[in-house]
């Protein structure tokens, strides 16, 4: 590729990075209602659900409300899979608070305990996808800072929370979820609202690997979790809001730090996800050794809600940089993960059931610890693909953006180079292979309609094709070999 053919495309990647910064009162906005979302859920499902005397109960009414955000978060892929969208109107997001407040109410009463699932996993599922979507507006590291802000906030409610009185923390509980959506109402939706109109890239693979990771973590996570917590529940007040702040600590620096180089990798954000998983099961086996619950739970916040961020971070990335409608990727990823909590949250009950903390518990789910790194490996190693293919298949599912530090825009411009090419016929099949439109190529190279034609008439001629679809054949034929 030469050079003023990269100078344009890093531009046109500049551009669009510009575009969405996370620093404007808006990301600010989206931070600070995630970080009250956050906060709100915490203090429910730690203090109210686990803070109870009874642990089975806690842990079945966790595992309700993980199934019944799942499949909320289910109704919905297939909902974007149509072709729709949801649009997190005022008057949708106002039902959702008041149901979100219902539901916090109810726990405190026994006969309405049942309902408590319903009433709480569905603005749990709502307000995580709603602020997911506005993430994947920002992507990369700019979700990283945000997610980063939002920890810091959550970590500060929950500090507070120590200190107050149990009315108190009643009234922040019921207040956290008005906030969150005041600020979500309060944040531009143009941006989301505008999916209908945009033509997304649907391909299934781009999104599989991340689903079927943040499944089988999702599921050790909880099982580790909840043997952590069993017998100690009322002992990690601190631990909690700490090992929040770490993330804060840790996110927000790296974010703000290098929140203008290019996005964030694939295979870096695999990396980053498994390590911080990995900490939050180191957690689990340091409990024979370390007696200060408070350090534990810190490691094991800091490793699996780290792990949270970075698929957070990393649903954003693949959604931005891959062309794919936000609320789809987040849908099936949060709900794969949903269905890891539940899942999780009953092996670990099972085993708390049948050994409690025996020896022979931690044989079981160090075996289960080993399986699933096995299997995390196995996805992360596997299907691994040729760029160049990985490539061409994304331009037959309609993905537009072009990046010229791509490995496979580069074996692109050797292709061309080696059937004989011109610097201009280089520009324009680049571009074409990018599934861009005619007018589209037309105002990037300022080449009038039949310059374009003979252009794309004499790029046929050297490969030996008639047509783009022909083109992109021959194409995949030469990154198979």
């Amino acid at each position: 590729m030469t050079d003023s053919s990269l100078k344009r495309f890093r531009r046109m990647v500049k551009t669009k990075t510009e575009s969405n910064a996370a620093f404007s009162l808006s990301g600010l906005r989206v931070a600070a209602g995630f970080g009250l979302y956050f906060a709100w859920v915490s203090i429910v499902h730690y203090i109210y659900v686990f803070g109870g005397s009874n642990l089975g109960l806690g842990t079945a009414i966790a595992a309700a409300v993980s199934l019944v955000s799942m499949l909320f978060y289910g109704w919905v892929f297939l909902h974007y899979r149509r072709g729709n969208s949801l649009h997190y109107t005022r008057s949708q997001n106002y039902t959702v608070c008041i149901v979100a407040i219902l539901g916090t109410l109810s726990l405190g009463i026994p006969v309405l305990q049942y309902f408590v699932p319903l009433l709480i996993g569905i603005p749990v599922a709502w307000f995580r996808l709603a602020y997911a979507e506005h993430f994947a507006e920002v992507g990369g590291r700019g979700t990283l800072v945000l997610v980063g802000m939002a920890f810091g906030v959550c970590a500060v409610i929950l500090i507070t929370t120590v200190f107050l009185t149990e009315l108190s923390v009643i009234a922040i509980t019921l207040l956290t979820p008005i906030g969150c959506t005041l600020l979500l109402n309060s944040v531009d939706a143009t941006k989301i609202k505008r999916a209908e109109s945009h033509r997304f890239n649907t391909s299934a693979h781009n999104y599989w690997k991340i689903a079927a990771m943040a499944f089988i973590i999702s599921v050790l996570f909880d099982v580790t979790e909840t043997h952590l917590v069993f017998g100690v529940e009322s002992e990690f007040a601190f631990g909690l809001p700490s090992g929040f702040l770490a993330i804060a600590v840790v996110a927000l620096p790296v974010g703000l730090l290098t929140h203008k180089r290019r996005e964030l990798g694939e295979t870096t954000l695999f990396v980053a996800m498994i390590s911080c998983a990995l900490l939050g099961a180191v957690s689990f086996f340091l409990r024979p050794l370390i007696a200060n619950v408070q350090i534990l739970m810190i490691v094991q916040t800091l490793g699996g809600y780290g792990f949270v961020t970075m698929l957070l971070v990393a649903s954003a990335t693949i959604a931005k940089q891959r062309n794919m409608q936000a609320g789809l990727v987040f849908a099936i990823v949060l709900c794969c993960q949903r269905l890891g909590n539940s899942v999780g949250e009953v092996i670990g009950s099972g085993i708390i059931a049948a050994w409690g903390s025996s020896p022979a518990a931690y044989a079981a789910i160090s075996l289960l610890t080993v399986i699933s790194y096995v299997s995390v490996f196995m996805i992360f190693l596997l299907h691994s693909r040729n760029p160049l293919l990985t490539r061409l298949e994304r331009i037959e599912n309609n993905e537009e953006f072009l990046d010229s530090e791509d490995p496979a825009t580069l074996m692109l411009s050797r292709i061309a180079l080696q059937h004989g090419l011109t610097q201009r016929e280089i520009e324009v099949f680049l571009l074409a292979a990018d599934n861009r439109c005619m007018k589209d190529i037309e105002e990037e190279l300022h080449i009038s309609k039949n310059t374009l034609k003979t252009h794309l008439q004499r790029i046929y001629q050297k490969f030996g094709v008639h047509g783009r679809q022909e083109l992109i054949m021959f194409l995949k034929q030469q990154a198979e070999k």
